[in-house]
């Protein structure tokens, strides 16, 4: 009977030993598991944000591109309306045809750096409906398990 029991105490020892191994080896796989889970949404999230950031670095150039524009209208129209009371011929038909003209500019300019920067959610869109999935993916998980 000893024989037996020493040949049951070492089997439980054995099995023992194995436990630790096998939880350290889960344990190990789920923290990588987790790395890359979290580093692949971090990388999304720094994708989306550059995208972002180029996109709103392009409207507002367009509106700089508007303001100087705007800058030169004024002081074309201005050039303008002193000549028309300085003396209204001549060289006021020029200033004024000018100034609308880059007043016309300056407004397409401002329209479409308007447009671009309000096409441009300042959250990460993909990112956000990503981690909502993952959150529900999870939710379902739990509740299964």
């Amino acid at each position: 009977m000893s024989i037996r029991s020493n040949a049951m105490n070492a089997g439980k020892e054995a099995h023992v030993h194995e436990e630790p191994q096998k939880l350290a080896t889960i344990l190990a796989h789920l923290r990588n598991d987790l790395k890359e889970f979290f580093q692949a949404r971090f990388q999304l999230l720094v994708a989306e944000l550059r995208q972002k950031v180029v996109a709103w670095k392009t409207g507002a150039l367009r509106l700089a591109i508007a303001l100087i524009f705007a800058a030169a209208a004024f002081l074309l129209l201005t050039g303008a309306l002193v000549a028309i009371i300085a003396a209204s011929i001549g060289a006021f038909f020029a200033l004024l045809i000018v100034g609308v003209l880059y007043l016309a500019i300056a407004g397409g300019a401002a329209w479409f750096g308007y447009r671009e920067l309000t096409s441009q959610r300042l959250p990460p869109d993909r990112t956000l409906q990503v981690l909502k999935e993952d959150q529900a993916w999870l939710q379902n998980e739990a509740k299964s398990a």
